[in-house]
């Protein structure tokens, strides 16, 4: 028995795992309510990426650059 297509195989799954968890996660926006490019951004993530996109309309931005 060779070893070396279970190994390839093994290794294609591995490598594929990390990637698919990725893809699942949502991406948080806290946008500025009269920007307009974040929303063009987030139809583009969602299109190429198949990711989830949660904009939220943030007034406060400042306090939020603060904190992070």
């Amino acid at each position: 028995m060779q070893m070396r297509p279970i190994k390839a195989f093994l290794t294609a799954v591995a490598l594929a795992v990390p990637v698919s968890a990725l893809a699942a996660q949502q991406i948080a926006v806290h946008r500025d309510p009269g920007c307009g490019c974040c929303e063009q951004w987030a139809v583009q993530v969602r299109a190429q990426f198949g990711r989830q996109v949660q904009m939220t309309d943030d007034t406060n931005r400042a306090a939020l650059h603060r904190r992070y």
